[in-house]
């Protein structure tokens, strides 16, 4: 169909008959796609003008459905020579970083979306380029207020001349989206960086001074607290943890620098507003007498956005400008005994004191300590943009190996009820049924790599290791039949007497008849 230089070509491989003339053959068989436009093609490689279509003895001369092939052929090969310039100009230009950095804010893969695309898209309120278009007017009317309030504390500077500035630098914000970005548009996505980022900074200064300072700010706080209802809120937070709906924490550092702060007062209220999401949105605890070391003593402003800050929390991974040595991964499928089978061949499962979810471990005398997650009706669109993420990131599979090891444990609503009585897992909200539970474990793996970290990995194998050996099920097997009923207790210990008493009396019985 194509030649070497991938040109399409137009022609007639055969002389059509008189009778086949009047009658069009079917084309349906030779429409390709490439590049947005479609095309008519055929296995021969040359190509015939209007006027040799029209001197053979079986085309009419100017026949309207000959002129239309080549014009369409024309406009076709006018786009891939259009698509051909643009590829070698993209190669031979000389960008400024000779680095090629991975993005950090991209769509979400495929095979994720697959299985639930509405945990990716973005409810009450978009921010960044990807679903701009998708905000409502009542939230980007609150933008505007946010980018106001924003402008009178810019230290005498205008808005637009925060804009300017992001314009200058827009490249180093684009680096961190993955999509290729019109430059006739980089006004456009300056100001849609400026409008987002300031709408964030006051919606974060909102959340601190209301949840945790106990008070009502004043300007855009009237709207968060008093105007937005609490299901609002919950949903505006929740946005703001999707993958594809990030912005780059550099840019609100570029903008608070702008109202005067110095870098220790940025970090402390990012490290803030983080904390705040991590208590309301992720629900886990945090100590709130030692905010400092919640992080391992790292920066907030080190992480990439909202999201790489969560995930940095639950797998306790510092940020680092360059590339770590890469973990070891074990490929394949986990294969464990369910948390029920667990406890009844005696294993005692407990949540961990630790919440990160790299803190899996085994004593190797019967005691399994698993991470504890709170389960509401926002888990599954969290986790699954926090898998997705993780997706991006080289040889990182925390997260993942995480919920494929809870996967093998939960097979049935019974063993989600035996990881709520050990406190694994809590509910919060209006879920209560374990079934529906076990759906959301045992469907959140779906469409991921089949890998587990080597911690995990090697937890799963003294478990199972454990679990294998007889004597440890007959007992567990034992001391859930019959010590685990009260009313049971009682009988064994009176059969366990009389036995005795029988033993002792034979014994001195056969000693008399001895000395006898």
């Amino acid at each position: 169909c194509a030649s070497a230089s991938h040109k399409w070509v137009l022609c007639s491989s055969t002389m059509p008959s008189p009778a086949a003339h009047r009658i069009p053959p079917p084309i349906s068989s030779h429409i390709f796609k490439r590049t947005s436009s479609v095309v008519v093609v055929s296995p021969s490689s040359t190509l015939p003008t209007v006027s040799s279509l029209g001197d053979h003895p079986h085309h009419v001369h100017g026949c309207s459905s000959c002129e239309g092939l080549v014009d369409n052929w024309v406009h076709t090969h006018n786009q891939d020579h259009d698509w051909v310039i643009k590829i070698q100009r993209e190669i031979d230009a000389k960008k400024k970083e000779d680095v090629f950095d991975s993005p950090t804010i991209f769509m979400a893969p495929k095979p994720l979306r697959l299985v639930n695309e509405e945990a990716f898209i973005p409810q009450v309120v978009a921010v960044g380029p990807y679903h701009s278009k998708r905000d409502v007017a009542e939230m980007e009317r609150y933008k505007i207020m946010a980018a106001r309030i924003t402008a009178k504390s810019l230290r005498g500077e205008k808005f637009l001349c925060l804009v300017t500035e992001i314009s200058e630098i827009i490249e180093r914000f684009k680096a961190e989206y993955n999509g290729d970005f019109d430059p006739s548009l980089d006004e456009t996505l300056s100001h849609i960086l400026a409008l987002d980022a300031s709408f964030l900074i006051q919606l974060l200064r909102s959340c601190v001074a209301s949840h945790e300072n106990g008070y009502v700010p004043n300007g855009f706080g009237i709207i968060y607290c008093q105007i937005w209802p609490s299901p609002v809120r919950r949903l505006v937070l929740l946005d703001l943890l999707l993958l594809e709906n990030q912005i780059p924490l550099s840019l609100l550092k570029l903008v608070m620098k702008h109202e005067g702060k110095e870098e220790a007062k940025i970090e402390q209220e990012l490290r803030s507003f983080v904390l705040h999401i991590i208590r309301y949105v992720v629900r886990l605890e945090v100590d709130r007498s030692k905010p400092i070391n919640v992080f391992s003593g790292y920066k907030i402003l080190d992480c990439k956005h909202l999201l790489d800050c969560v995930y940095s929390f639950l797998t306790e991974v510092q940020p680092q400008n360059e590339p770590s040595k890469p973990e070891e991964l074990h490929v394949g499928w986990i294969s464990l005994p369910t948390a029920s089978k667990l406890q009844k061949s005696g294993v005692k499962l407990k949540a961990s004191t630790q919440n990160t979810f790299t803190n899996i471990s085994f004593d190797g005398r019967g005691t399994l300590s698993i991470p504890k997650i709170s389960v509401t009706n926002d888990t599954e669109i969290l986790y699954r943009n926090i898998l997705a993420y993780e997706c991006g990131l080289p040889n990182r599979a925390d997260v993942l190996s995480y919920f494929r090891f809870m996967n093998a444990l939960i097979d049935t609503p019974d063993d989600v009820a035996v990881l709520v009585e050990s406190q694994v897992i809590t509910k919060d909200g209006n879920v209560s049924c374990d079934e529906d539970i076990a759906d959301l474990f045992n469907g959140l793996c779906l469409n991921t790599a089949e890998v587990l970290s080597s911690r995990c990995f090697v937890v799963a194998e003294e478990l199972r290791s454990y679990y294998d050996k007889t004597m440890w099920k007959i007992l567990a097997e034992f001391r859930t039949m019959y010590l685990s009923r009260p009313w049971l207790v009682t009988p064994i210990i009176t059969g366990i007497c009389f036995l005795a008493m029988t033993f002792i009396t034979m014994y001195y019985t056969i000693l008399l008849f001895h000395k006898d």
